[in-house]
């Protein structure tokens, strides 16, 4: 465990407060399990992502491990408390669907281009599938998806096809986490 709470300061917080979907209150309670999971002596270490994706926060999202990487900024492989309430945020039920599909189809274009390639499809329907279905299998369906004839252009999906192809509901239970924020 942590030895100290993660802090922020109060114009910090006040900016989460706007960025997120969390007030104050909810901020203070989701640092204080953040400091749960970041074992360094004054809570700046950063949360390892294997300890957070293990968490019982993340462990049942199916989408939690290529998002969570969208939220790392120092190149270590550990999120820090601003990227954790932003990370948490969008996985939390009062992030809307736009919120979400955004998030999603950013961590998906790896290569930053505004669109979503084959091998990014391939990668994040493996981490769905696997190991129910085979990896031809999983190319066969990447492929029928990404030359449906209602794409913009056929082999690439953007974020305006990509959120037709993508069902609110469906979205919303899978990138939805219980964080039992109410006391």
């Amino acid at each position: 465990m942590g030895n100290q709470v993660a802090t922020l300061t109060p114009e910090k917080v006040k900016e989460l407060e706007e960025k997120t979907h969390f007030d104050e209150k909810e901020i203070k309670l989701l640092l204080q399990r953040y400091a749960n999971y970041d074992t360094s002596p004054n809570g700046s270490g950063g949360i390892p992502i294997d300890v957070l994706l293990n968490s019982p926060e993340l462990s049942g999202s199916p989408f939690a491990r290529r998002l969570t990487w969208s939220y790392l900024k120092d190149g270590k492989r550990k999120i820090h408390p601003e990227s954790y309430l932003l990370l948490l945020s969008v996985l939390s039920s009062k992030a809307t669907f736009q919120e979400k599909s955004k998030a999603l189809f950013q961590s998906l274009d790896i290569h930053n281009e505004g669109h979503v390639r084959f091998d990014e499809f391939f990668r994040l329907f493996k981490s769905i599938f696997n190991p129910a279905l085979s990896d031809a299998q999983i190319v066969a369906f990447v492929q029928r998806v990404l030359q449906r004839d209602d794409l913009d252009e056929k082999g690439i999906m953007g974020y305006q096809d990509f959120i037709k192809f993508v069902r609110p509901q469906e979205l919303h239970e899978k990138m939805t986490i219980d964080l039992r924020l109410s006391t």
